[in-house]
């Protein structure tokens, strides 16, 4: 079997936190989930859930499997920069179905590490609602920016944060080898 190599294009993205819109009220029956260390297991769960079979697991391997999502979400949250203030899951009627990550990239920067909403729970504001918690929570704690990257590819993340404010600001290739065809 070979394998194909194909690039894809991350952008790192910014946004000033200076006047940002309100966080949209959840639709009835789904909760805010504030990061709490005994909810690892549901943070990677939500995680795998929402990135299998996905580009970036193509990029990111580990968001192919449990155990792998299961890693990435611990390995975050032992971080010294850390910020569980800006790390949320929403919750459903169903159970937990949207997660977003935070680190501090500096005293004045937040930067989000994954959006993930499940894929039958896609298309109701969730995933703009979970960026807009967490830029809501960087300035709550005394950051004037926020930072993220998306892999470009993506075309409604990409859109998403485009229309939240977020402003391109470097470009990156990244290679990736498979044995599928990219989606």
């Amino acid at each position: 079997m070979s394998s194909t190599l194909t690039y894809l294009t991350r952008h790192r993205m910014s946004i000033s936190l200076h006047q940002l819109p309100p966080v949209p009220v959840l639709p009835e029956g789904y909760v805010w989930v504030p990061w709490d260390n005994g909810l690892v297991d549901l943070f990677a769960e939500v995680h795998y859930l929402s990135f299998r079979g996905t580009l970036d697991a193509q990029l990111f391997r580990s968001f192919s499997k449990r155990a792998g999502c299961w890693h990435v979400i611990n390995e975050i949250r032992l971080r010294s920069d850390f910020l569980a203030e800006a790390t949320w899951m929403i919750a459903s009627p169903g159970g937990c179905c949207a997660s977003i990550q935070s680190l501090s990239a500096s005293l004045d920067e937040g930067s989000i590490q994954n959006v993930a909403v499940v894929p039958s729970f896609r298309r109701l504001g969730l995933g703009r609602a979970l960026v807009l918690q967490a830029l809501h929570s960087f300035a709550r704690l005394g950051r004037k920016t926020a930072s993220l990257e998306v892999t470009a590819e993506n075309q409604a993340a990409l859109l998403l944060y485009q229309r939240l404010g977020f402003r391109k600001m470097s470009t990156a290739y990244k290679e990736i080898h498979s044995d599928e065809s990219v989606l």
